[in-house]
């Protein structure tokens, strides 16, 4: 969505105009935090999750949720699966120093809204997309929905 930045922009003003101070922070160890949630062995949870449905009534789910590109169970090792942990905490750490300088973190809910035709075409990449801001999250978070008629959304990231 080409207003995506506006909206953002006008959140962070609106945010300080009502005395928040605003300070610019590293986002790369949330990112890469998201990527391995979406990308890394947690996949492979998610399909223990639905394992049962997925193996004996595959067709009750929609046909890119059954797709072998969904869950991609073979592709991670139970090594995998620790050094992926291991590297949540690192960048657990590497957060740390943003959450000691911050009460809050305010974030867009999705970097951009799909249409279904472009979801239907790239479902696993575009989904992946939508969680960029959210999908890192320990700390309590609260979502608000603006009435914008293709959806906006701020994601405000508290501490505990």
């Amino acid at each position: 969505m080409r207003n995506m930045p506006g909206f953002m922009t006008r959140a962070v003003e609106r945010a300080a105009s009502l005395g928040w101070a605003i300070h610019e922070f590293d986002y790369r160890p949330f990112r890469y935090a998201a990527d391995l949630l979406y990308q890394g062995p947690w996949v492979a949870e998610r399909y223990s999750a639905a394992k049962s449905l997925v193996e004996t009534n595959p067709h009750a789910l929609h046909p890119v949720v059954r797709s072998d590109s969904c869950w991609p169970r073979e592709k991670f090792s139970a090594v995998d699966a620790f050094e992926a942990q291991y590297r949540l905490a690192e960048l657990a750490r590497e957060s740390e120093k943003t959450w000691q300088s911050a009460d809050a973190l305010l974030l867009p809910s999705a970097g951009t809204i799909y249409t279904i035709e472009q979801i239907l075409a790239a479902p696993i990449e575009l989904n992946s997309n939508l969680g960029r801001y959210t999908e890192f999250h320990e700390p309590a978070w609260i979502s608000v929905e603006s009435p914008s008629p293709r959806g906006f959304g701020l994601t405000e990231f508290l501490l505990e």
